[in-house]
């Protein structure tokens, strides 16, 4: 019997999802990638094929299969059973998640809940980025860099590609201040001006930039510096 090495490329799940795309494969190629490898002789996707087989391809027969029939197909034992079962349970959470369940972010106050207990409580200052998408929602995050308990480098070409390779429509900064003040300093003013002008060169829209401690915050936008 034939590994999966001795396949023409095109059927080598990995292979041919890297030359037509994952939507170009069957139920069983996807498993055979998240499974990885079978046995000697019983390569991975015989045995995804035969198990996809056993439930009609339909993933939620798979979910309804106890351990017993699992290990029942040759080349699955508990590992594997485990494994599809973490898949099975990804693609539920992935399904019960909605886009109105991402932080909306529609002022500063927002910022400073979301970011507080990241970085409020730390002895050394924190530069994050938030990207945001077209509604204001946060749809990544960055730690840009961190620092002396006075100071942090901050490299503005990281967080606009970080921006542009997520899509994002939006982007806040923040960072903390360890020594509780919350008044900007001229480096956070200076850093501050350079990203809103970057921003708008490649029409991105600069929301805020927040400083974070323990008891309050103070932001760019609300005192009209952005």
């Amino acid at each position: 019997m034939s590994t999966v090495k001795e396949l023409h490329p095109d059927d080598r799940p990995r292979e041919k999802a890297e030359k037509y795309g994952l939507q170009h494969l069957t139920n069983a190629e996807l498993l055979a990638i998240m499974l990885r490898v079978g046995q000697p002789g019983n390569p991975i996707t015989k045995i995804t094929e035969t198990l996809m087989n056993s439930r009609q391809n339909q993933f939620t027969l798979l979910e309804r299969m106890t351990d017993r029939e699992f290990m029942a197909i040759k080349g699955i034992g508990p590992v594997k059973v485990l494994e599809i079962r973490t898949m099975l349970e990804i693609m539920r959470r992935y399904a019960r998640e909605k886009v109105t369940d991402l932080k909306l972010i529609t002022q500063s106050s927002h910022i400073y809940e979301y970011m507080k207990p990241t970085i409020a409580n730390l002895l050394y200052e924190e530069m994050w980025a938030l990207f945001l998408n077209n509604a204001h929602r946060v749809i990544g995050q960055l730690k840009v860099s961190e620092g002396s308990a006075t100071s942090t480098l901050f490299d503005i070409k990281k967080v606009l590609k970080h921006a542009l390779l997520n899509d994002s429509q939006a982007v806040v900064l923040c960072h903390n201040h360890p020594s509780g003040a919350c008044q900007p300093s001229g480096p956070d003013r200076q850093l501050t001006d350079s990203f809103a002008k970057a921003c708008k060169t490649l029409e991105l829209r600069f929301l805020d930039h927040v400083i974070v401690t323990t008891d309050s915050y103070f932001s760019f936008r609300d005192q009209g510096l952005i």
